[in-house]
């Protein structure tokens, strides 16, 4: 099996400066998915939260793009660390100054203005969106498997079921 990770993002909609989460969640809502979210990374170690503001993605997806060019193998180093900074540690991953802590932990070298000069990147980041955009992508997480998309969490021995029927 190949693993090709696309991002996107799934609101382009979404101002720079974020948004309430209340304008995707109501607040019973939100509490109801923080604890799912809390129940699902339990076994993991990490306790993954929607905060009360939401980050427009679009500066971390294409500084992923540009490292995806020029220093790759970092790539599930980055990710790691936009979903702590986002998801735990409820950081705005739509401001530069937290992408610029980001790419400090990681020792990159390169500050996010040379990083993001690369033409390159945003051809990248626009290829990613276009693969999204032909599965119908509109949710987090989405596999393509077998020609077929599967949207949302998928259980482990679903996806060990879809995985067998390839495996033969």
């Amino acid at each position: 099996f190949r693993f090709t990770p696309v991002y996107m993002e799934i609101h382009s909609d979404m101002p720079g400066q974020g948004v309430s989460a209340d304008c995707l969640f109501p607040e019973e809502r939100r509490r109801r998915m923080n604890e799912q979210l809390l129940a699902w990374g339990e076994p993991y170690g990490i306790a993954p939260q929607i905060g009360e503001r939401l980050s427009n993605s679009r500066l971390a997806i294409l500084t992923r793009a540009a490292l995806k060019l020029s220093v790759p193998e970092i790539l599930d180093t980055y990710d790691e660390s936009v979903y702590a900074a986002y998801q735990t540690g409820q950081q705005d991953i739509g401001k530069e100054e937290v992408l610029e802590d980001i790419l400090r932990s990681l020792r990159i070298g390169m500050r996010l203005p040379e990083l993001l000069s690369d033409p390159c990147a945003e051809e990248c980041r626009i290829a990613d969106d276009r693969t999204a955009a032909l599965w119908s992508v509109h949710k987090t997480p989405s596999f393509v498997i077998g020609g077929k998309c599967f949207r949302g969490l998928m259980k482990e021995e679903e996806l060990r079921a879809v995985l067998a029927g390839f495996a033969k």
